[in-house]
């Protein structure tokens, strides 16, 4: 379960940063698409937990990420045990030193099978598929809840601090929930093409669902 939802969080972190919307002047009042579109590049480390229906933590991991429009990511989990994801924007790659296996697919088909492949695609679909509503407390929270009962996660929540994305909050059909803070983060720092680009070392086992 727990290899399943880092996969869907990342499909989801390169989904809502990188969908292309226009910017706007940003307060307490502006949209999720408003702030989505204020954001050309993130980098920073993360803490991602997962918590059963109970409330009992399933497991916990941490690393560092950057992400750039459109589609473009580093994920690179530094504990328990390492994992990179990366995405050009077209190719994604899964590599994990430990197992000397890489996963090789395609960006926009994997964002596609998931309910946030809308935000890549149009964001104004985002009322046709969820009820947004916002919070303003020490944070401006946006909690988007599923219509479609069969949605991979039933309750979407992003937290905002300014105009950084400080956590992402999802719970999925079976009620367990994932907990994703973001920290150290700089925004719309040029990153190098090369940072989202994988060489797959000699000698490793590659899966191939590119095609």
């Amino acid at each position: 379960m727990s290899s399943r939802v880092n996969r869907w969080i990342i499909l989801l972190a390169i989904s809502f940063f990188t969908a292309d919307t226009i910017a706007a002047d940003l307060d307490t009042d502006s949209s999720l698409e408003q702030r989505l579109a204020s954001i050309k590049s993130i980098s920073g480390q993360f803490v991602q937990k997962s918590f059963d229906s109970e409330g009992v933590e399933l497991d916990a991991s941490e690393g560092s990420f950057s992400v750039a429009k459109t589609a473009k990511l580093l994920w690179h989990v530094r504990l328990p045990i390492e994992q990179k994801i990366i995405s050009n924007g077209s190719m994604l790659w899964i590599y994990d030193p430990d197992l000397d296996q890489v996963v090789v697919d395609v960006v926009v088909s994997k964002i596609n099978s998931t309910p946030m492949g809308l935000f890549t695609q149009n964001p104004d679909q985002i009322d046709t598929h969820y009820t947004v509503v916002t919070k303003s407390t020490e944070t401006i929270e946006y909690h988007l809840t599923a219509k479609n009962q069969s949605a991979l996660f039933k309750v979407m929540v992003i937290r905002f601090i300014d105009e950084a994305p400080v956590s992402i909050s999802l719970i999925d059909s079976f009620n367990q929930k994932t907990d994703v803070k973001f920290s150290d983060l700089d925004l719309n720092v040029p990153l190098d093409d090369s940072t989202f680009e994988f060489s797959i070392p000699n000698g490793i086992d590659v899966i191939r669902n590119d095609g």
